[in-house]
């Protein structure tokens, strides 16, 4: 199947998801989007993958779910995780009608640390390691439904307000069921210096920023905050900069519709808005306007 023919497969089914908003879990904050209902009757999405983790609860039917190498069987009250640029496909059987629902949510530590952070032991085993996919998750749909099925009101801030926290509570019970289960791996920083060191990029992310004034804040030199990125991330201190500013003006672009690909380039400190394209189709091969109207999708 060619990149056009899975781009309009996957504008069928997945392209009408409202994005909810920000917010903090401890020392982490929560970005969330809300997928639609998807009605796979026996069709499939195409493989592709995404720079957020998708989680997805099976309404009815029976299917497939490629993730990676895996094959995983897919029944009413599964509940799903697809990881951050790990190619998946969801599949339904031939003869059935298979339903879903999605929510989307990427994780980032802060620099804000409370003193005594409940969710840390949490979001730290679910990154660390975690399930692709358990059973008997139906106690879901209710949450789903509601925040599916919520609309302004009278009061728009209580509707915002009402959406982020069933869109929180989705998120941890998520959390809850695939935490510390044997599963996908992923690779977390774990020098101090080093976590300072990327708070402070992502915290800093809409301006270019000097090696020397990084390594400051992370209380470490220059030369071992090179050493430190280089045998963690396998990558510059430069590079790693440019690739959290991209990360978050991707972001951006899917959170913020209304802003132009100038105004984004501008917001993130590129020269221009060719630069900031050129940049862009090197890390997720697509342009800056076509991944925002594939809501982040990407396919191998």
């Amino acid at each position: 199947m060619d990149m056009q023919n899975r781009t309009d497969l996957c504008n069928r089914f997945l392209l009408d998801r409202r994005f909810i908003g920000t917010t903090t879990l401890g020392a982490w904050e929560l970005w969330v989007s809300l997928g639609n209902f998807l009605n796979f009757k026996g069709s499939r999405n195409g493989v592709h993958r995404h720079s957020y983790f998708e989680a997805c609860l099976v309404l009815q039917g029976t299917g497939t779910f490629t993730y990676g190498t895996q094959q995983l069987p897919l029944r009413k009250g599964d509940l799903f995780v697809a990881d951050p640029a790990v190619c998946h496909e969801i599949i339904s059987d031939a003869q059935d009608h298979l339903m879903i629902h999605f929510i989307s949510f990427s994780l980032h530590k802060t620099g804000n640390r409370t003193i005594q952070d409940l969710f840390d032991p949490l979001i730290s085993a679910y990154l660390t390691e975690h399930t692709s996919k358990v059973s008997s998750c139906g106690e879901l749909e209710t949450l789903f439904q509601t925040l599916k099925g919520s609309t302004p009101q009278e009061d728009p801030m209580a509707w915002a307000l009402t959406q982020e926290s069933i869109g929180r509570s989705i998120v941890l019970q998520i959390l809850l069921k695939t935490a510390n289960r044997t599963g996908t791996v992923f690779m977390m920083d774990s020098d101090p210096r080093l976590e300072m060191a990327l708070h402070f990029m992502r915290d800093n992310a809409r301006r270019r920023l000097t090696i020397d004034e990084i390594a400051n804040y992370a209380c470490t030199s220059p030369r071992t905050l090179r050493r430190l990125m280089q045998d963690s991330c396998s990558m510059t201190v430069v590079q790693r900069c440019l690739l959290i500013r991209l990360q978050e003006s991707a972001r951006y672009l899917i959170a913020h519709p209304e802003r132009s690909i100038a105004e984004v380039s501008h917001h993130f400190d590129f020269e221009s808005p060719s630069d900031f394209g050129r940049v862009f189709r090197k890390v997720y091969e697509m342009s800056p306007g076509t991944y925002r109207t594939a809501k982040g999708t990407t396919f191998p």
